[in-house]
């Protein structure tokens, strides 16, 4: 999306500097969203883009290689991302029976954030992972919705500008 507006995106080309760079990315994605949103307002982010293929079954989707960034961001803050967290008694899940810790991360949030209401009241299924969603989706209170596709593959979202004064930066 960097290339839209002459800027450069933070994970392309070039600016892959350090693991800690990725890490950084990793723990923002793994965390809630109040955790999160500090770490991208330091970073200078206005869009957060989630590529999501759970409608038409695009298994190459964000939520599938999730668990590479909570590995990384885990090598790097070790007692706050851990991998396990992720899992309910073994099993990645993002249905009903996903972990407390999956369900509050920023990339569960953005992934399904509104996509039981394309079900209209009836049990939302995602097509690559072959759960049935929480009727109940998740809620977002740092981002908004600033474009998702027909298809719902691409799904940016927009960092609410809230004032700063009293949050901790990581």
């Amino acid at each position: 999306m960097g290339f839209l507006h002459d800027t450069p995106d933070n994970l392309d080309g070039w600016l892959i500097l350090a693991t800690a760079h990725i890490a950084t990315v990793g723990k923002a994605m793994s965390s809630p969203e109040e955790v999160a949103y500090p770490i991208l307002r330091k970073h200078d982010v206005s869009y957060v883009l989630v590529i999501f293929g759970g409608v038409i079954g695009y298994s190459g989707d964000d939520i599938n290689k999730f668990l590479w960034m909570v590995r990384i961001a885990q090598g790097v803050w070790p007692d706050e991302i851990q991998e396990p967290n992720y899992f309910n008694r073994g099993e990645y899940r993002v249905d009903n029976e996903a972990s407390p810790t999956m369900r509050n991360c920023l990339m569960y949030k953005m992934s399904y954030y509104r996509f039981a209401e394309l079900f209209g009241g009836g049990q939302a299924v995602d097509r690559v992972r072959g759960q049935q969603v929480p009727t109940q989706g998740p809620t977002l209170d740092y981002l908004e919705e600033a474009f998702t596709s027909e298809n719902w593959i691409v799904r940016p979202r927009m960092l609410r500008l809230l004032n700063l004064a009293d949050m901790i930066f990581v």
